[in-house]
C-alpha cells in the first residue's frame, strides 16, 4: 500500500503495519504470582521529538521507540503501573499511572497535547465478527486537526465526527479491497465551508483480521498534515 493516491497535501503519509501474537512470550512485567496478565503495547504518535525510552514501572520497555512506530505487545500483570517517558539524554518528558485489566489488551498512545505530550489508554478488544469477516475501527490522535470521519466503501462503513482523542468501536465488514478517505470538518470554524477530504487511498481487508486505523500529526503546527497509520492484527 502506497500514498500516491492523497489528494491534497504532501505532508500526508500512510503506512500499513502488521502484527503477529508471539507464542509462550515470557512476562517480564509480572509478578510471580499473577495467572491472569495483560498485554500492552506502545504507540509513539507525538510529532515533534527525538526516540523516547519508554520505562514500565522500573522496567525498560524500548530503549528507541521513534516517531511512527508501534512496539510489539508484552505481557503485564493486572493492575496499576507507571509509564515514564525518557529522553537517551535522561530528560524524564512524562510520567504517568495507567491501569490494565485482567486478560485486557492495551495500546498505550503517546500524543501531541496542549502541555507537551501526554497518553491516551486505548483497549484493543470488542471485535465481534464472523471468521469471514473484518472488524475496523478508527482512532483520532491528531492534537490541531478538528473533528474528522474516516469513510470506506463509499460509505459502506463510516466513522463520523472523531474528536481529538476519540476511539471508535469496532465494525464488521466483508473482507476486499475498499477506498477510503479521510475527512475534515471544518464547518465549526467556518460556517458555510462544509468538509475537506485530506486524504483518499485503497484498503486490502482481509477476513479474519482486524484493522485499526490511527490518524495523528505528521507535524505538530499543520492542522491538515496526516500520518495514517493502518495496524492489521489477528
Amino acid at each position: 500500500m502506497n500514498s500516491n493516491n492523497s489528494i491534497k497535501d504532501p505532508d500526508i503519509l500512510e503506512i500499513m503495519v502488521s502484527t503477529y501474537p508471539r507464542p509462550n512470550e515470557a512476562c517480564r512485567l509480572c509478578g510471580e504470582e499473577d495467572m491472569q496478565p495483560g498485554r500492552i503495547r506502545v504507540l509513539n504518535a507525538a510529532s515533534g521529538y527525538n526516540a523516547f525510552v519508554v520505562f514500565i514501572g522500573e522496567c525498560l520497555f524500548s530503549s528507541e521507540l521513534g516517531f511512527g512506530e508501534l512496539s510489539g505487545y508484552e505481557k503485564i500483570a493486572a493492575g496499576a503501573h507507571m509509564i515514564t517517558l525518557m529522553g537517551e539524554n535522561g530528560y524524564i518528558y512524562l510520567q504517568k499511572p495507567f491501569q490494565i485489566g485482567k486478560d485486557e489488551d492495551v495500546t498505550i498512545a503517546v500524543l501531541n497535547a496542549e502541555t507537551g505530550i501526554d497518553i491516551e489508554v486505548i483497549t484493543d478488544g470488542g471485535c465481534e465478527k464472523s471468521a469471514d469477516m473484518a472488524c475496523i475501527r478508527a482512532v483520532n490522535l491528531s492534537y490541531n486537526s478538528g473533528t474528522l470521519s474516516v469513510i470506506i466503501g463509499s460509505q459502506f462503513v463510516t466513522f463520523n465526527g472523531l474528536r481529538y482523542r476519540s476511539v471508535s468501536a469496532f465494525k464488521p465488514v466483508w473482507g476486499g479491497y475498499y477506498t477510503y478517505s479521510v475527512v475534515q470538518s471544518v464547518a465549526a470554524r467556518f460556517p458555510g465551508i462544509g468538509n475537506t477530504v485530506l486524504f483518499a487511498s485503497y484498503l486490502n481487508l482481509r477476513n479474519d483480521k482486524r484493522y485499526t486505523i490511527y490518524l495523528f500529526n505528521w507535524k505538530r503546527d499543520a492542522a491538515d498534515g496526516l500520518r495514517v497509520m493502518i495496524v492489521e492484527e489477528t
